[in-house]
């Protein structure tokens, strides 16, 4: 089912946590503490094991650490939890905090039921930013298509935009734009400028709906202009 990480401070061992959830079909993967950024952002869920009573602030660590690289499940599980470590963990972002002592299918089933809902928010988000952020080109109609509603530029406005959406997430420069623009031309760069300035103008009114607070077509100041989605 899902890809789940285990972080521990102490030496591997195959508890019956992870096999109960190896049951329920997950993968388990074992993740050095000192190598989190590489690993766990491939997991679906994390579970860091705190074993070692004298080692809480570690546990903090490692905790803090897997919160800021990975937007999945993270569990700690607890073989001698107490309220107050508890809290500690749930204030740094844990998911949740099980007892080792415990029911281990029990476990397993509420992880594998948070990994359930995550993984079905974060399928729910990817698909309204897909509609939302969906734009085509059309170089027949010299149109864009924008969740559905068509469009009509004008032939140096669609060609500004195919240049900057052929390059999402890259910076094109103001002599670039010109030079795609106007190649037989060799006027004055600020007269250039002004130029695919009032062409950005236009073209965010029509795309973004706003000339001034655009979401697509960005400003990157004293450079050029850059498509991000």
């Amino acid at each position: 089912m899902y890809k789940i990480g285990v972080v521990s401070t102490s030496e591997s061992n195959e508890y019956e946590h992870l096999i109960e959830l190896k049951r329920l079909g997950h993968e388990i993967n074992r993740i050095n503490a000192e190598d989190l950024s590489e690993e766990v952002c491939d997991m679906e869920g994390c579970i860091i094991e705190d074993f070692d009573l004298s080692n809480l602030n570690r546990i903090c660590e490692i905790l803090m650490k897997v919160k800021k690289i990975f937007n999945g499940v993270v569990w700690v599980i607890s073989k001698s939890p107490t309220k107050a470590s508890n809290i500690v963990y749930l204030h740094l972002g844990a998911d949740g905090v099980y007892d080792f002592q415990k029911d281990h299918e029990e476990f397993a089933l509420q992880l594998n039921n948070a990994l359930n809902r995550s993984i079905r928010q974060s399928s729910k988000i990817n698909n309204n930013l897909l509609k939302l952020n969906r734009i085509e080109l059309n170089p027949r109609n010299l149109s864009v298509l924008k969740n559905g509603e068509e469009i009509s530029l004008t032939k140096m406005e669609f060609k500004l935009l195919g240049l900057l959406f052929d390059n999402k997430g890259q910076t094109i420069c103001y002599e670039e734009i010109s030079d795609y623009l106007w190649k037989e031309e060799n006027g004055n760069i600020d007269e250039q400028r002004f130029k695919i300035g009032n062409l950005m103008f236009n073209l965010r009114k029509k795309v973004e709906g706003s000339s001034t607070n655009p979401r697509f077509l960005k400003t990157i100041r004293s450079k050029g202009y850059m498509f991000k989605i």
